[in-house]
């Protein structure tokens, strides 16, 4: 086995170089080591910085979530409403009692 293959050095350092080659244009390092970037080097004077999403309150961006597209698939929402089904049949089918405490995940006691 060769060496290359089991410690890619020359690929930890390009990787390295190009995150303080984003940071040094003003990007985040820790958005770019998981999320990547280009290498193009863009004028910084001309350059608006955005807002941080982290930044934004829980109704900014579950609005954003909304608008952008993302959606409850019909086979999710099936499958949620039968998975908390059982939390519920203590009530929809009437079990009073002994059968009521038999179900562990209703929460009815008598």
């Amino acid at each position: 086995m060769r060496v290359e293959r089991i410690l890619p050095l020359d690929e930890l350092l390009a990787t390295f170089q190009f995150i303080r080659r984003r940071v040094k244009v003003g990007q985040n390092w820790l958005r770019v080591l998981p999320v990547g970037g280009t290498d193009e080097m863009p004028n910084i004077r001309n350059i608006t910085p955005l807002a941080d999403e982290f930044e934004w309150s829980p109704r900014a961006v579950f609005r954003d979530i909304i608008s952008s597209g993302v959606r409850l698939p019909w086979n999710l929402a099936l499958s949620t409403l039968i998975g908390i089904s059982p939390l519920f049949t203590g009530l929809t089918l009437g079990a009073e009692g002994g059968r009521a405490n038999a179900g562990h995940m209703t929460a009815r006691s008598s």
